[in-house]
């Protein structure tokens, strides 16, 4: 901010570094307090040393003026009080201490170098009082109604369990963007640029809208999906610049704005930001599957394993995507089937069976309610014909057979309405509920379902927490485990 209004002042501003600027005056109160105090320094004592608020006008004159005095002015409301505090402002600071009346024979006139200084004190801040109006006329406008020069250069366009910190931008679906900062404190948002650029936002993560065909990311989970025509999209961060060459890809920026890059599809140029301001070095190609891992503090930069399934490279991808700690996958190409010995893995499987479900008829399920459950053959609620619903069937079928514990945690985007742990249930609801195509075991007798715990070391377990969107199991699984966890849609 403060290097960008001294360009200003020096009139070398880049085209979007005016565009930069003009942004953060328009939604940044601190912003602009701290460019009047800057304008403050510059045009009242032509020289600016930091914004501590003391600033020193020459070797002979010992004048400062704080943040109180520039305070004082620019709270006035016209222009006749703002010019009289601040020649008041200038009196009292060339007069730090009381003096004793003098007669008017006795004074000395002010003239020769003194006069012009004094004269000139009050030339700059009479200007600098009129700039003030201005500026609290002009700029300081509200927050959300930015000045119509400033163009639109996106929209947003999705929203998913949004909670926002901090956002001089409207954050409703569907709201123009300006350029301008978003602070998402929970969920997925999506936005598109007007070049045709998408981005998919994961929280927690805060953004600034450049220009219509470049963000910066300070913190938090990106992934931009680029179509031709907006070839050389650019994603700042605090360690690098990645410019798109026709591709789909995703970072991630740390609270230390430490930068991982995967290229999912395509070509990218990615670089490590210098020291001074548009310097880029190291730059690299990057094509599909390759990632590398961006650190300015360290200057550094290195390969690293490219991982897509951290990055959600649709919109659907964020609706249906779960995330999972412990020995859980999620798997996206649903198999043939899912009987016994059929698809054999030793973490736990999660697997998208249906989309948007309109129940056809009451559906009963083993549990409705959040809480711990360690008994899973009654019935607890039902779910009423017409509800619409998305199904997920959580799978573990050891490779090694006999006992195998699993245990992990699996996090829904919306709430959990119903789980069917019962085999004989399970059965039921294949028809409606099961993916379409895929076998599933018929056989009442083959534990296909959850088991009660029995005693401190056997038997399955089940926790829903309060916010119904997370699911903690802890399998004690003989043969095959299923559960069929029922989602809002």
């Amino acid at each position: 901010m403060i290097e960008l209004v001294h360009r200003s002042l020096d009139g070398v501003l880049e085209t979007e570094e005016a565009q930069e600027l003009n942004g953060l005056l328009e939604r940044d109160p601190g912003a602009r307090r701290l460019y009047l105090e800057i304008l403050i320094n510059v045009a009242a004592f032509g020289r600016y040393k930091g914004i501590s608020g003391v600033v020193v006008a020459g070797k002979d004159d010992g004048v400062s003026i704080g943040k109180a005095v520039f305070q004082n002015v620019v709270k006035r409301d016209s222009v006749d009080s703002a010019v009289r505090r601040a020649i008041d402002a200038v009196n009292e600071v060339e007069s730090p201490g009381p003096v004793a009346k003098k007669s008017a024979s006795a004074r000395s006139p002010l003239t020769g170098k003194a006069f012009m200084r004094g004269m000139a004190k009050i030339a700059a801040v009479l200007l600098l009082a009129v700039t003030i109006i201005w500026l609290d006329r002009k700029l300081w406008q509200s927050v959300n109604q930015p000045s119509p020069q400033v163009p639109v250069v996106a929209k947003l366009t999705e929203i998913l369990n949004a909670k926002w910190a901090d956002s001089y931008l409207p954050v409703d679906v569907g709201s123009d963007l300006k350029a301008g900062s978003m602070v998402l404190d929970e969920g997925v948002v999506q936005i598109r640029f007007n070049s045709g650029a998408k981005i998919i936002i994961e929280a927690p993560a805060e953004i600034t809208l450049t220009t219509a065909n470049r963000v910066r990311l300070d913190a938090g989970t990106l992934t931009a999906t680029v179509p031709e025509a907006a070839r050389g999209f650019e994603v700042e961060t605090p360690s690098g610049r990645v410019t798109d060459l026709g591709t789909e890809f995703g970072l991630m920026v740390n609270i230390k704005g430490v930068t991982e890059v995967h290229v999912l599809d395509g070509v990218v140029e990615a670089g490590l930001v210098g020291a001074e301001k548009g310097d880029l070095h190291g730059i690299r190609t990057l094509y599909q599957d390759e990632a590398i891992l961006l650190d300015m503090q360290n200057n550094s930069m290195r390969n690293i394993t490219c991982n897509p399934d951290r990055f959600a490279s649709s919109w659907e991808d964020v609706y249906y995507k779960v995330k999972m700690s412990g020995g859980v996958r999620q798997v996206f190409d649903f198999p043939f089937s899912l009987r016994k010995n059929a698809f054999e893995d030793n973490q736990v499987l999660v697997f998208l069976e249906r989309k948007q479900v309109t129940l056809p008829s009451d559906v009963a399920v083993n549990i409705n309610s959040a809480g711990a459950h360690q008994k899973f053959g009654k019935i607890q609620g039902v779910l009423p014909a017409g509800m619409r619903v998305d199904s997920y069937v959580i799978h573990l079928d050891p490779k090694s057979k006999g006992y195998r514990k699993q245990w992990g945690t699996i996090e829904f985007n919306r709430p959990i309405v119903g789980v069917i742990t019962d085999t004989d249930q399970l059965i039921l609801t294949d028809s409606i509920l099961g993916a379409h195509g895929t076998l599933y075991e018929k056989d009442s007798l083959g534990g296909r379902g959850l088991e009660a715990k029995v005693s401190k070391t056997g038997g399955d377990q089940l926790m829903i927490d309060e916010d119904r969107r997370t699911l903690k199991f802890n399998l004690d699984c003989r043969m095959v485990d299923q559960i069929r966890v029922l989602i809002q849609h």
